[in-house]
């Protein structure tokens, strides 16, 4: 055999011990450091599945009821409030300022005491069958309510007295306002022994 041949045939034989070799190594060990590989790491900047949306701040999620609203603190209202007990009248007995009848009966004048505001018109009516002449005490001068005179009933001043000044017919009225304050008394000139009293208050 010659060198050649020898040489190709160790050639041929390397060759076939290299390829047993490789095919009989054994399957790479995985590593030891803890870390997986780099293919089981997901890509970076990549959003997970189905990623939850969270509202802005003071914004409630979709399909929840709305918050109810409320007032303001200090305006709340009063649920059925009291109402307030009513004003019970005066009873002073004092007839307010506007107008007051008396009447002139053959008994005498009714009411003889009354009570009325400063500034009551008073009326004097004539009921009974006689001509009266109501006028201030005292009988026969009339002086008692200030200003007032029977002498003045001749003159531009007898509108202005406690004073008919003369008699009032059945049926007729005289009337006068009661502008002083005061108890004043009262008469029928043409019977003084009817007597009554005004209270101005």
């Amino acid at each position: 055999m010659s060198t050649r041949t020898a040489l190709a045939l160790v050639g041929v034989i390397i060759i076939l011990g290299l390829g047993v070799f490789l095919l009989r190594r054994p399957a790479e060990a995985p590593t030891t450091s803890g870390a997986p590989p780099s293919s089981a790491l997901p890509p970076a900047n990549v959003p997970p599945a189905n990623p939850t949306l969270l509202p802005p701040p003071g914004v409630p999620p979709a399909g929840s009821a709305p918050a109810p609203s409320l007032p303001p603190p200090g305006n709340q209202p009063v649920a059925n409030p009291a109402a307030p007990p009513p004003i019970p009248p005066t009873t002073s007995g004092t007839t307010p300022a506007g107008a007051l009848t008396i009447r002139i009966m053959a008994s005498g004048f009714s009411p003889a005491t009354v009570s009325v505001a400063q500034g009551t018109r008073v009326t004097f009516r004539n009921e009974s069958a006689d001509d009266s002449w109501p006028a201030s005490a005292m009988h026969p001068t009339h002086k008692l309510y200030p200003g007032s005179d029977i002498l003045k009933c001749s003159t531009t001043e007898k509108n202005a007295i406690f004073d008919a000044c003369g008699g009032v017919a059945p049926g007729a009225s005289w009337s006068f306002t009661m502008s002083e304050r005061g108890s004043w008394k009262y008469h029928d000139h043409l019977s003084p022994s009817r007597t009554g009293t005004i209270i101005v208050e």
